[in-house]
């Protein structure tokens, strides 16, 4: 069986599968966008609010001083 270079032939006991490499490849690639977004939306500077009760506790302690 030939299959052309942009397809996988996987084999599983008795079943076997075509894999389109182009779109495993298109996946990954929209993973790896969707990852790197998520990432960027983590480094944005939080609000004081967003901290850690023992963290406001410390700026606010530090704003009175």
């Amino acid at each position: 069986m030939n299959t052309p270079k942009n397809e996988q032939l996987v084999v599983d006991g008795n079943s076997f599968y075509e894999i389109d490499l182009q779109c495993v490849q298109k996946k990954q690639s929209q993973k790896h966008i969707r990852r790197n977004e998520h990432q960027e939306q983590n480094r944005q500077p939080q609000s004081a609010d967003a901290l850690p009760a023992s963290l406001r506790y410390a700026t606010q302690k530090r704003q009175r001083d």
